[in-house]
């Protein structure tokens, strides 16, 4: 139970962290490209890197982790929970850009000892 109210707390942060003004900046790119890989392209900021693996699937990894609460920890975390509002994060702002809804998945993250955050997006 504990779990699941985590997971819904942090989803609400990556919610509220992947404002408004992300969401219409995201669409915008997103529109102004002329394929997928030109709005990775561009999206791509220094750490970020997306990269299109098939016609429905983007990795995302970032060599840092972006969340000024998470990264100030001196310890590793022993799982992946606080990372969910990377994962919320991510599932608003591609179904921003694509207009539709997107499913994400954290595959390993900096805070519980991985080199970088790695995300897969299914469109």
């Amino acid at each position: 139970m504990a779990l699941k109210k985590q997971k819904e707390i942090l989803n609400i942060c990556g919610s509220k962290c992947c404002g408004q003004g992300h969401r219409k900046t995201v669409r915008k790119k997103f529109e102004e490209s002329k394929t997928i890989e030109e709005f990775l392209d561009k999206i791509s900021i220094k750490g970020v890197t997306y990269e299109l693996v098939d016609k429905n699937t983007i990795v995302a990894k970032y060599d840092r982790c972006f969340c000024g609460q998470v990264k100030s920890s001196i310890t590793t975390f022993p799982n992946m929970t606080y990372c969910e509002c990377g994962t919320e994060f991510n599932r608003q702002y591609f179904s921003s850009a694509f207009g539709k809804p997107v499913e994400v998945e954290l595959v390993k993250s900096i805070i519980s000892g991985s080199d970088n955050c790695k995300y897969i997006i299914h469109i």
